[in-house]
C-alpha cells in the first residue's frame, strides 16, 4: 500500500513502516537529503496489513537513493518501539513549514524529556507567553513531524489526555512506550511492547 504527500516536495521521498509489535500501525515518513519533513500514522485492518519479510528497504518504481535520514527514522522507529530509544536523532527539515510562533513551540516540544508530559500551560510558560496556552493548543497540532517532534508528550490540566492528530489511542500508547505516568485510565490496558523488529515496507519517490 502506498501512502503519498499530499504535498509533496521536489527531491523528497516517502518510506513505510510498519513496528512488528504494532503490525495494524502504519508509518510513512517523508523527507529530504536534509532530513524528515513530516509522519503520518494510519491504522489499518490486520487482515489487510500487507508485512514484507525483513526490514530491508525496498524502492517501487525507478530505482533512487533513499536519503540518510529517512534511514535513520527506520533504525530509530525499530529501536523506540523494542523500548531502546529515549531520544530521536535523525535530522528534521522543516523549512517553510508553520509560523515563526509554530516553529517557537516545536522547538520547545523537542525539550520535553522521554516519559514526562507537560501541560499546554507549561510549553507556553517556557516561551515566555503564560497566557497562550490554546495559541500553544494550535501550535501543537500542526506539528508535521509527530513522534519526533514528541508532541504526543502535551496533556491537558490535570493530566487529562487531549487531541492528537494521529488519535487518543496512538498518543496512549507512545507515552506506555515511554513509561509515562498517566492520570487518567489506560486507552489500552492490554498494551504491551514486544521487543521484535520494525519492518520497512517500502520507499517510494515523491514529486
Amino acid at each position: 500500500m502506498r501512502i503519498a504527500s499530499k504535498l509533496p516536495l521536489a527531491g523528497s521521498s516517502v518510506i513505510q513502516l510498519r513496528p512488528r509489535a504494532q503490525p495494524s500501525l502504519l508509518v510513512s515518513v517523508r523527507g529530504t537529503a536534509l532530513g524528515i519533513q513530516s509522519v503520518a500514522f494510519q491504522w489499518e485492518r490486520l487482515e489487510s496489513a500487507q508485512t514484507e519479510p525483513n526490514g530491508t528497504p525496498t524502492s517501487r518504481g525507478a530505482a533512487y537513493s533513499i536519503p540518510g535520514g529517512l534511514l535513520k527514522a527506520a533504525s530509530d522507529l525499530e529501536r523506540y518501539f523494542a523500548g531502546r530509544l529515549t531520544r530521536f536523532t535523525a535530522p528534521l527539515d522543516w523549512r517553510d513549514q508553520g509560523s515563526p510562533f509554530d516553529r517557537e513551540v516545536w522547538e520547545v516540544l523537542l525539550t520535553i524529556p522521554h516519559g514526562d508530559v507537560w501541560s499546554y500551560a507549561q510549553v507556553a510558560r517556557r516561551i515566555g507567553k503564560p497566557g497562550a496556552a490554546r495559541a500553544v493548543g494550535g501550535a501543537v497540532g500542526r506539528n508535521p513531524i509527530p513522534l519526533w517532534i514528541p508532541c504526543h508528550r502535551v496533556v491537558g490540566s490535570e493530566g487529562r489526555l487531549t487531541g492528537f492528530s494521529a488519535g487518543l489511542k496512538l498518543k496512549t500508547l507512545l507515552l506506555k512506550v515511554e513509561g509515562a505516568c498517566l492520570q487518567e485510565a489506560p486507552l489500552l490496558e492490554n498494551w504491551k511492547v514486544s521487543p521484535r523488529k520494525t519492518t520497512l515496507l517500502a520507499a517510494i519517490p515523491s514529486g
